[in-house]
């Protein structure tokens, strides 16, 4: 398990731990990152350097129907915060019951807009 404070240090991190795709079983990302990518970019990018559809989960502060259509196209489970420790273990847990595919190649460029 490794944390980052934005998409770019999680992708060196990744690199730099030279992780193959059977590694990453799950990314839990904040909607709201620093840097260029929000959360759902994040994600994607993750997916595609992985070569599969790794389980997501999106932390957000505030839920629209943007965000809505966003996290349903990406296949990214929403959880609002403040995060409850026991909601978001179970989350995990079906997140990571999902079948994995190969990644997406329709979703690398969704991005939330809404601020």
């Amino acid at each position: 398990m490794f944390a980052a404070v934005s998409a770019d240090e999680a992708f060196n991190l990744a690199r730099m731990a030279r992780m193959g795709p059977s590694l990453i079983d799950v990314v839990i990302a904040d909607l709201d990152l620093t840097g260029e990518d929000d959360g759902i970019a994040a994600i994607n990018k993750t997916r595609q350097l992985a070569g599969y559809n790794v389980p997501a989960v999106l932390l957000m502060d505030h839920a629209s129907i943007e965000i809505g259509k966003l996290t349903l196209a990406a296949g990214v489970s929403p959880l609002r915060k403040p995060v409850d420790v026991d909601e978001l273990n179970a989350l995990i847990g079906e997140v990571l019951k999902r079948p994995k595919a190969l990644a997406p190649s329709s979703t690398e460029n969704l991005r939330c807009e809404a601020a």
